[in-house]
């Protein structure tokens, strides 16, 4: 990306970069590696107000994280046994998102608990309760900037959502650039966008 014009291009790893500048004229390039995962292409550029805006990215990570749905309650039925011995089982899916410190990746712990009630007879799960939770990936791209301002990253999908810490983060995106105003509370901030 270039800083005085602002325009983005993607480029292939032995590519080079036109550039002719007027005598007395500048400009700074940032680089930064298109990192691929399940379809979203990420690359963190910084913050676009500072001459070395490259510079303020700490750290960058596009990793998936997994939801858990809840399923509907599923019962058990009994193989060839009298009518008396049937048994429900209740399964429980939840999912839980913890955030440690500002400068720690985000992490996402599922867990999932069953309960069963066994009988002597054998037991056969009925149909339409096989799928006990139905699992959601995401996509999560966690930056750890060193200063505030507008954060920029090319990325090919438009994010669900743009958070720091509890607070949603207003964001723009024009098809190929996300651009996030933020102001710094620490001297770090990790920001996490989710797609």
């Amino acid at each position: 990306m270039s800083h005085r014009d602002g325009k983005l291009r993607r480029m292939g790893n032995d590519e080079a970069l036109p550039c002719s500048l007027e005598p007395r004229q500048w400009e700074i390039f940032t680089f930064a590696h298109i990192q691929h995962l399940e379809g979203i292409e990420w690359a963190a550029l910084g913050l676009s107000e500072m001459l070395n805006g490259g510079g303020a990215v700490v750290e960058s990570t596009l990793y998936a994280s997994h939801a858990f749905v809840e399923a509907p309650e599923a019962t058990l039925a009994p193989a060839a046994a009298p009518a008396t011995t049937t048994t429900t089982i209740a399964t429980t899916a939840f999912t839980q998102a913890a955030q440690a410190a500002q400068t720690a990746l985000a992490a996402t712990t599922a867990t999932a608990a069953m309960a069963t009630a066994a009988t002597s007879s054998a037991a056969v799960m009925n149909a339409d309760a096989v799928d006990t939770a139905a699992a959601r990936a995401s996509v999560v791209a966690s930056v750890v900037l060193r200063a505030s301002g507008r954060f920029v990253a090319y990325c090919s999908q438009r994010p669900r959502s743009v958070t720091s810490g509890e607070a949603q983060l207003a964001f723009e995106w024009d098809g190929h650039v996300l651009s996030v105003p933020f102001e710094r509370g620490a001297a770090q901030t990790q920001l996490l966008i989710s797609f």
